[in-house]
């Protein structure tokens, strides 16, 4: 493909400058970026408190689901709790790696939820 080493640096070097002005701006301005994660921060805070509250006071739904799943409700009680404290961290301005932390814990309980049911043929 390249026949020199200075074909191959020029090849690499304008993809990492391609890659880099995608990444810097991605056509949104700072203020577009930021309105944007608010809002979807919102969502998803929005999405999860209620679920967490009906897991944390064992409403008739959840508890027939999570019997049908055949989990334990102690599970459910701990993910109700760490949903409160996540939804929380996701309004402190800093510990970003706190905030990583709950989209990951987000994504692996969505994830877990999907497989449960799945396999169940809910």
């Amino acid at each position: 493909m390249f026949s020199t080493a200075k074909e191959i640096k020029w090849y690499y070097t304008l993809r990492i400058d391609l890659i880099r002005s995608m990444l810097s701006h991605g056509g949104m301005t700072v203020k577009t970026k930021v309105i944007s994660y608010w809002t979807t921060t919102i969502i998803l805070v929005l999405s999860i408190l209620p679920s967490s509250r009906a897991q944390s006071v064992y409403e008739p739904q959840i508890t027939a689901i999570i019997t049908k799943l055949d989990y334990r409700f102690y599970f459910v009680t701990i993910l109700g709790f760490w949903k409160v404290v996540g939804s929380i961290a996701l309004f402190v301005p800093r510990f970003p790696r706190v905030k990583d932390w709950m989209y990951a814990g987000i994504f692996f309980e969505m994830t877990g939820a999907f497989a449960s049911h799945a396999a169940c043929g809910s």
